[in-house]
């Protein structure tokens, strides 16, 4: 019988033993393990700890300053200064900022990452590491003169010495140096022979190759001139201004050319000088609309010898009327004596100061008196207006300062000048702007006119004054409207067409326009144009006007200065009563109609833009802009359009050319007086042109 228990065999004792034997080799290898764990543990520990006492010291020798653009939204960890938190959220980690950090990074290195780095502060695939030692080396080296990244920065240190008036020594400047070196340790900073005869001529070709292909696409051309010379050095220049519409009635203007002009200034000289200009700008004679000069002889002469179509400049002829005017005994007197009061002051630093000290006492903000300049009338309207200002702080100082005050007459006097000369000089500075043009002339002086004519409720010395002005500028103005490039243009001009004519003259002008308009199209006349011009008055001939109609009650000078603005409201108004008659009669009168002549009425058919509206594009003037509505209805009058062009391209004044020169004055300062006379005239076209087309050369 079996035993229920059997003992075991020699195999189950031996693969006992094994297993024993086998578990005991596991634990020692585990112990092992757990040991080594733990001494790796405590190296990490006393790295970590050592790396934090390295960081330490690194701070403690740079202090706070941060290189890396990450530091614009980290700082450190207020207790562990191994870690930064961003400051923005006061997290550790800021994906968005990080990556905007070190975008703008140049020392940054972009590396791909893996998706094991999801999470992390740096974007997926934008893993950004500090560069290497080679990579920091290179970035630190000189570029060569002619490296691209450095012709770069030469061009724009160029653009900044022409356009803001620097002498070309400006970049051999100490501090200016230290800038670029701080800023872009590996530009090599040019001396100023380099920048002289390498960087500029090359920025003027270029420039100067662009003008000249804008000026060969335009169709017709109008330009100012003047003559100017340095009080510097005695050099003469000659300017040489370009204005046109572009195809889109876009107006263009650029300053072509400011040219040395030695020797006399005689008419034969001007006539050769301006010939060549247009020569070398490859401009024929037949693209020249007019040319917007003063009234010198000797440049009338000269335009004239050279056969080109000249005008007179607005301003420069209200500048003759002015001084013609202000004869008066009255009014010549009273200027006198207000230039006498404010040389007074401005001559002296005593008076000056105790000026501007009274009226702070006075709790006023300190204002100077204005010296005017003889060749600038609105210079006298400002020394008026600003003497009359400050009327209370100089009689209070004239016990104090030995001058000989205005009289109380003449002190009651200055406020009705300053009205009467208001409206001159607001129209001065209209036609002054860039972007006035010759039309606006003839209804500036048909408001004049009228406004002149209005002596109501005035003083003997203020009547004599107004009668004095209304004889000079119809002396001055006369024969406008004889004149195409002045005729033409109102007519062409959608604010003001036919309206600032007189009754005699409408028709007359109206039909020259469409004789010439067939002419140049058709090589015919117009049958039905009258060509003989009448010899009524060629401007409004009424002699004394109504008074206008004024609301509220006002002071004299301000009566004075919105009768002004309504003589152009009492032009329109008149005009418009007697344009249907008008268009009746050219319309029975013509017996065969072209297309050209359709055209030309239905265009006198549309309503006028106005002269100013909230609604319509304006001009820096503030004025309603005509070529924006020749843009608009460039399709409907497809002929018209075209002279449109060339009508409405020509400045009313010769200021661009005036501007050139007041700015050559600051190239010739006491700093370059050995500037030569090529230097100068590259430097100031610069000027101009650069910022015209948008620095894109």
């Amino acid at each position: 019988m079996s035993s229920s228990h059997e003992a075991p065999s020699p195999s189950s004792s031996q693969d006992e033993v094994n297993s024993n034997s086998l578990g005991g080799e596991q634990n020692q290898q585990a112990g092992l393990l757990s040991l080594l764990r733990s001494r790796e543990k405590t190296r990490a520990s006393a790295l970590k700890q050592e790396a934090q006492k390295g960081i330490k010291r690194i701070i403690s020798i740079l202090g706070t300053r941060r290189t890396s653009g990450a530091w614009l939204w980290f700082k450190d960890h207020s207790t562990n200064p191994s870690k930064a938190v961003c400051t923005v959220c006061n997290e550790a980690k800021h994906p968005t900022h990080y990556q905007q950090a070190y975008s703008n990074d140049p020392d940054a290195v972009a590396v791909s990452s893996d998706d094991d780095n999801y999470g992390s502060t740096t974007p997926k695939k934008m893993r950004l590491t500090q560069p290497t030692l080679i990579e920091s080396l290179e970035s630190k080296k000189k570029w060569k003169i002619d490296d691209l990244r450095a012709q770069s920065l030469h061009y724009t240190i160029g653009e900044m010495i022409a356009v803001d008036v620097l002498p070309y020594s400006f970049v051999e400047k100490i501090g200016f140096r230290r800038l670029l070196a701080a800023m872009k340790p590996q530009y090599p900073v040019p001396g100023r022979t380099y920048m002289t005869d390498t960087i500029i001529p090359k920025i003027y070709e270029r420039t100067r190759k662009k003008i000249w292909s804008q000026v060969q696409d335009a169709t017709w051309i109008s330009f100012t001139s003047d003559i100017w010379t340095s009080e510097q050095n005695n050099f003469g220049f000659i300017s040489f201004t370009g204005h046109w519409i572009d195809d889109i009635f876009k107006h263009r203007h650029a300053v072509l050319q400011c040219k040395h002009f030695s020797g006399e200034h005689s008419g034969q000289k001007i006539s050769e000088v301006i010939l060549d200009m247009l020569k070398s700008w490859d401009i024929p004679t037949n693209k020249v609309h007019t040319l917007v000069r003063d009234n010198g002889a000797n440049i009338v002469k000269g335009l004239n010898d050279a056969n080109l179509s000249n005008i007179g400049c607005f301003a420069h002829t209200i500048q003759l009327a002015f001084h013609d005017s202000v004869k008066a005994v009255s009014v010549k007197n009273l200027i006198a004596k207000s230039r006498k009061i404010v040389a007074k002051f401005t001559q002296s630093q005593k008076n000056s100061t105790l000026l501007l000290k009274k009226q702070k006492d006075m709790g006023l903000t300190p204002k100077k008196l204005i010296q005017d300049v003889a060749t600038r009338w609105n210079s006298t309207f400002y020394m008026l207006e600003r003497l009359q200002d400050l009327k209370a702080i100089i009689a209070s100082l004239s016990t104090e300062i030995d001058f000989d005050n205005l009289t109380t007459n003449e002190w009651t006097l200055l406020p009705g000048v300053i009205a009467i000369l208001k409206p001159l000089e607001e129209i001065t500075k209209l036609v002054s702007f860039n972007s006035s043009i010759v039309s606006e002339v003839i209804p500036n002086v048909e408001a004049l006119l009228r406004y002149f004519k209005k002596t109501e409720g005035l003083d003997a010395g203020l009547k004599t004054l107004k009668k004095e002005f209304l004889k000079n500028v119809e002396k001055r103005f006369e024969k406008l409207p004889d004149v195409d490039e002045y005729a033409f243009a109102t007519c062409l001009d959608p604010r003001y067409k036919q309206m600032f004519f007189s009754d005699n003259t409408r028709d007359l002008v109206k039909a020259r326009l469409q004789n010439f308009i067939l002419q140049e199209e058709m090589g015919i006349p117009d049958p039905a144009s009258p060509l003989e011009p009448q010899q009524a008055g060629l401007f409004t001939s009424e002699p004394e006007l109504p008074p206008c109609q004024l609301e509220g009650p006002l002071t004299l000078a301000d009566q004075l200065h919105v009768s002004f603005w309504n003589c152009y409201d009492e032009a329109i108004k008149q005009s418009m009563e007697i344009s249907e008659v008008s268009e009746e009669n050219i319309e029975a009168a013509a017996v065969k109609r072209t297309s050209i002549v359709a055209e030309i009425n239905s265009y006198w058919k549309a309503d006028p833009i106005p002269i100013k509206s909230k609604t319509l594009t304006l001009t820096d003037t503030g004025l309603n802009d005509p070529l924006k509505w020749w843009k608009t209805n460039k399709d409907k009058f497809p002929t018209l359009q075209k002279y449109a062009k060339k009508f409405l391209s020509a400045p009313a004044t010769s200021v661009y050319s005036e501007r050139m020169f007041s700015e050559a004055g600051q190239i010739y300062d006491n700093l370059r007086t050995q500037l030569t006379p090529n230097h100068a005239e590259t430097l100031l076209f610069l000027k101009h042109n650069l910022p015209i087309i948008n620095y894109q050369y």
